[in-house]
This record gives C-alpha cells, structure tokens and sequence, in this order.
C-alpha cells in the first residue's frame, strides 16, 4: 500500500500549524488550545471509539504483546541512552535531554495518526496500549532523568490517574474485554468528534514547532546522532530483529511504527521545568520531526518488503 502520499498530507497540516504561527494567523495562546483540546477531548473520545470494537482473541494477543513490546523496548533504549550519551561534547542538562528525546517519542500527535492511517480502529487501540506504557515511563522515569531526584515523580504519576486519555483508555478496556458496545448515536457522535484528531494533532505539532537560532556550537553532532538513531536505526534494528519472532502482524506493525517517530513535544516542557533550559530540545525536537517526513515513509516501505 501506498502511504507517502497520504503522510505528505499530514505533513503538510504541520506546515500550516508552523506558517500560521509564523505569521500570526493565531493568537500566541492557540497552541495551548489545540493541545488541551486533542488531550481532553477529540483523543479521548478516539480512543474509546476505537475501542468499541468487537471481542476478537486476535486482537486481545494482539494488545498483550503490543504493552509487553512497549516494555522491553523503553527498558532496552534507557540503557542504550545511557551508553550512548557519555561520550558527546554536551553539558550535563543537555546529556539527559539527549537521553530524554531518544526514549520518548511523539506518539500522541504522531504515532497515532499514521497507526489510524493505515490500521484504523484496531491502529488506534493498540496505539493507546503502547502509549500507556511509555507515558507511565516518561512521567516517572523521564521525570527522575531530567531532574536527577525523585522529587516531583510521585505528583506526576498521581496526575495520569486523572488524565482523560488514561482515563479513556481504562473505560475503553473494561467496555472492550465486558463486551458491551455503545450505544449507536454516542459511538457516532464520539467518532466524529474523535475522527478531528489526525488533523488536530499535526496542526498542533506545526503550531508548537520553533527552531531558535541561539547559540549552538558543538551540538552539530550530538543533534545528527540523535536523528540518525532515531528515526533510522533504532526503527531499522527493532524491525529486523523481531521480524522472524512470529509476533501478531497489527502488533508488530504498531511497535515500529510507534518506536519510528520523532521525539515528544513535552520534552521541551519538561526540560525547562526540570533542567532550566529547553533550548536543545526544541532544536533537537525540530529536526527529528523536519526529517521524518522522510524516515517515516521510508520505514513503513521497508516494512512492506521484509
């Protein structure tokens, strides 16, 4: 199948978020907007839309294997990181960002958008199981990383009881493994409020986006490093290695390509809340998104061929 046709759209909608910034179509305070909207309502409703699926045992191997996957992989890639790091020119705030941007990658505005794409609802289920995974990690271990304490991990992982994505995604499994559909007229109105998050969430991505031109010496190669691994090789050797394990297909699917997207938007946030300074990873978080446009189509035809 052919996809990079379709992905050169939802680039495209980054490129309009990013221009109507630029130019000021949008007050300043737009980009919060459009993040609390995806957040507390179109993914929610997405998510438990896409979870109003019929009682498959397939599909139920299919999520096991996704969350354990999910596992492993960050637990794999947070020593590869710490390996990796020690020897880059960066200052000790911008090593554990470096760390921080190659574990944690944008799978809320990028990864569940192309998992929609090409696998629709059963994209999106398995989407949320990998990213209840990585979420739990990033606000418990990417908290301790970029802070270097444990102070704050606690309130932050009380916070994702709370979060409507959680949230729905708890709902959305309890209605799935119970077996009860919902009702006609609220699962079709939840889908077409849900249905907005693939053009929401690149809009948001394109409205978040800046590239400072401040001073960035010396971290020429340590920002080529961590595009080059990953968006390319870290996907390239997930790929290749768990392909002959007889891993469910959706289940393999989704784990490259979630493990294939450029870093977190929130690594930015979180680094000023926790390092002082997030200057390195919006360059860091700008260039793996600029370059992924490429990576992204190139892994998912890779993928059509092994």
């Amino acid at each position: 199948m052919e996809y990079t046709g379709k992905l050169m759209v939802l680039f495209l909608i980054i490129l309009i978020g990013y221009l109507a910034r630029k130019i000021r179509l949008v007050p300043e305070e737009a980009p919060d907007m459009v993040v609390k909207l995806i957040l507390n309502i179109t993914l929610p409703l997405l998510i438990l839309v896409s979870l109003n699926l019929p009682y498959e045992k397939a599909l139920v191997d299919a999520m096991i294997q996704t969350g354990i996957t999910a596992v492993i992989f960050t637990l794999v890639i947070i020593l590869l990181a710490g390996l990796l790091v020690r020897p880059l020119s960066l200052g000790n705030g911008e090593k554990r960002q470096w760390q921080f941007m190659l574990i944690f990658g944008n799978v809320t505005f990028i990864g569940y958008p192309i998992c929609h794409m090409i696998l629709g609802d059963p994209g999106v289920f398995l989407a949320a199981v990998f990213d209840l995974v990585q979420t739990v990690l990033m606000f418990s271990y990417g908290i301790f990383l970029l802070s270097g304490s444990r102070r704050g991990m606690g309130r932050q992982g009380l916070s994702l009881l709370k979060d409507p994505v959680i949230l729905a995604l708890v709902a959305g499994l309890v209605l799935f493994l119970a077996r009860v559909d919902l009702p006609g007229p609220v699962a079709e109105a939840f889908s077409l409020v849900g249905s907005a998050t693939t053009a929401l969430s690149m809009l948001a991505v394109g409205l978040l986006l800046r590239f400072s031109r401040g001073e960035a010496r010396g971290e020429e190669f340590p920002l080529a490093l961590l595009v080059i691994l990953k968006l390319v090789l870290v996907p390239l050797a997930f790929l290749l290695l768990t392909r002959d394990l007889g891993m469910n297909p959706m289940a393999w699917t989704i784990s490259v390509i979630m493990i294939a997207v450029p870093s977190g938007i929130l690594a930015t946030v979180l680094s000023v809340r926790y390092t002082g300074d997030g200057r390195f990873t919006a360059r860091g978080i700008f260039f793996t998104h600029l370059f992924s446009i490429l990576t992204i189509p190139l892994i998912l035809k890779i993928m059509e061929v092994v």
